[in-house]
């Protein structure tokens, strides 16, 4: 019998479901089948970004070659929506919180064009100027309204230590082609990210993340945010963990109680994402959701079988004749 694949199955998934039967993944190393469905349904999957700040509970990928070959087309975007939001949160999240950033706002003179391709052609010819002059740079970028309707952006810059203001504002003011000498001396702006939770702080609804309404004429605006540079972004190293779903329900009751702690209230079973910088005190709690014994703080740095994926130094001993 010739073997077939999945895809010559089933071709969509609706009919794998509608079978009664899921898609079966051939392990031809072990010589034994797993169904998918029923894996996928008893597992999940916890990233910890052990040097960003973001910690996310997900289900695990698709497996299906024939949903991978799918092609989609995506729709018009009709404004920053609550995912998009998410996504930018997500990514700023992800970056190291020792990796030194400037924030940048750049805005447009008391006449601006009214064509938001040419917003995207401006851009685009400041980040590859930016490129040019600092190599290896990268941004991440965010555009909105001005109470006046002009368009501006922000963006936070990595790998440039230092970025006079003059430069900025001259290129600036030659890229969108302003006459206005105001405009050079006060359409720029640069200063350094200079805590650690700065890059979240300017990346939350302060600056980057925070909503608005869509003026008249923003309709057809396209992305409202976006990386220059996405692969020199200093993206933390992510640790995945492929846990049952028993653990994953105590590790998501002791997150809720969390946020509920602090006045976030959070349901659904779905994907889930924690910004913290703690990551120590969340993989101890993910040992607790495994059954582990969990062993105070004092004795788990004194203990050999110390967790080696989270780089933090050890605190001196100090011995009793010093003391």
């Amino acid at each position: 019998m010739p073997y077939l694949t999945v895809r010559e199955l089933y071709p969509t998934r609706l009919h794998a479901c509608l079978a009664k039967h899921g898609p079966v993944l051939e392990d031809r190393a072990k010589g034994r089948e797993l169904p998918e469905e029923a894996y996928r349904d008893r597992h999940r999957e916890i990233h910890f970004h052990f040097e960003g700040s973001l910690i996310i509970v997900a289900r695990l990928p698709g497996w299906e070659p024939y949903e991978r070959e799918r092609e989609s087309k995506r729709g018009l975007i009709g404004g920053f929506s609550i995912k998009a939001r998410g996504r930018l949160m997500n990514l700023c999240a992800r970056i190291r919180r020792d990796a030194p950033a400037l924030f940048v706002t750049l805005t447009y003179p008391h006449t601006w064009p009214a064509d938001p391709k040419v917003w995207k052609r401006d851009l685009d010819a400041f980040g590859k100027w930016l490129r040019r002059q600092f190599p290896g740079c990268s941004a991440i970028w965010k555009l909105e309204p001005q109470q006046r309707g002009a368009p501006h952006y922000h963006l936070l810059v990595w790998g440039i230590p230092y970025l006079h203001h003059t430069l900025l504002a001259r290129r600036w003011f030659e890229i969108v082609g302003s006459d206005d000498t105001a405009h050079q001396a006060a359409g720029t702006r640069v200063e350094a990210v200079r805590s650690r939770n700065g890059v979240m702080r300017y990346a939350s609804k302060l600056y980057m993340g925070k909503d608005f309404a869509m003026p008249p004429g923003w309709e057809k605006v396209g992305r409202f945010w976006g990386a220059i540079g996405r692969a020199d972004l200093p993206v933390s190293r992510c640790g995945t963990f492929l846990e049952k779903k028993d653990t994953i329900h105590r590790f998501r009751r002791c997150v809720r109680r969390y946020l509920r702690w602090k006045g976030i209230r959070r349901r659904g079973c779905g994907s889930m994402r924690l910004f913290t910088e703690e990551h120590l005190q969340w993989s101890r709690a993910l040992d607790w959701a495994r059954g582990v014994p969990v062993v105070p703080l004092q004795e788990f740095w004194r203990s050999p079988t110390k967790r080696s994926a989270e780089a933090v130094p050890l605190e001196p001993q100090r011995s009793e004749e010093g003391a």
